[in-house]
């Protein structure tokens, strides 16, 4: 059986689909992470279409997914220590142009903290502990790369939205040191209405696209630091958030025909 749920940002995509397996008594894989910040459609297996697993791996994805300018991290995303911040000069015919010339193919570098596999361990836990890694290249696909919207925000709220979702995380990813880094910018600058600015974009990409690198790849051709605010995977392959099940809904699926 395969079918599509939800995950919402701060869970896990391994403990989702266990929790799937348990409802439905089956072994039940997933078919691509989502990160800890990140929610969105996820696609299940279970019974022998856990055996398909990788052509289902495969599947385009579409992400809605926003972008903070003048503040970047070790990670990518809110759940990093803070390496670099700047005001930036903002201007949307500049991050147009940008985009309309990003390439559509190119070779992606693959996060220091990701989940892969690193000398027997994860590349996060390797690299939280302060291990410099060889980092790797893939080759990835990008298309219908688009701007949403741009819009103000306070260093003040910048602050209090990171607090806020990085306290719904589980798990160690270092969430305690994480958030006193952040906080640290206000105290810092004393500067709680100083304006930042997050761009909304969309895009559809080759399976095992990083969305966190792709806005540092973006970052990179503008010349400001940034980081990933949100991420929203809204189409999985054929499913979308409409496809996607509740919980409460698992015992009553019935095989779906692919």
């Amino acid at each position: 059986m395969i079918f599509a749920i939800w995950q919402p940002r701060a869970a896990s995509t391994h403990l989702l689909a266990q929790e799937c397996g348990t409802i439905l008594g089956e072994k039940t894989t997933h078919t691509g992470t989502l990160d800890p910040m990140a929610e969105g459609v996820v696609v299940l297996a279970t019974g022998e279409d856990r055996y398909i697993k990788g052509s289902l791996s495969d599947w385009k994805k579409t992400y809605v997914f926003s972008i903070l300018w003048g503040i970047q991290t070790d990670s990518g995303d809110q759940l990093g220590l803070i390496t670099n911040v700047a005001t930036p000069e903002l201007h949307r015919i500049h991050i147009e142009s940008i985009i309309a010339e990003f390439p559509q193919q190119y070779l992606q570098e693959i996060p220091a903290f990701s989940a892969r596999r690193y000398a027997g361990s994860s590349s996060f836990e390797l690299s939280k502990q302060g291990a410099v890694l060889t980092r790797k290249h893939r080759l990835v696909n990008i298309s219908g790369l688009e701007i949403l919207k741009t819009y103000e925000i306070s260093l003040e709220n910048v602050v209090q939205e990171q607090a806020r979702a990085v306290s719904q995380v589980h798990g160690n990813f270092r969430q305690a040191e994480v958030q006193t880094d952040w906080k640290k910018l206000v105290k810092v600058t004393e500067q709680k209405n100083r304006k930042f600015f997050i761009t909304e974009c969309r895009v559809t990409t080759s399976p095992g696209t990083y969305i966190r690198q792709l806005v540092q790849d973006l970052a990179q051709k503008m010349d400001i630091p940034a980081t990933t605010w949100s991420i929203t995977r809204i189409q999985n392959g054929p499913f979308t958030k409409e496809d996607c099940i509740e919980i409460d809904e698992l015992s009553e699926l019935q095989p779906t025909v692919m």
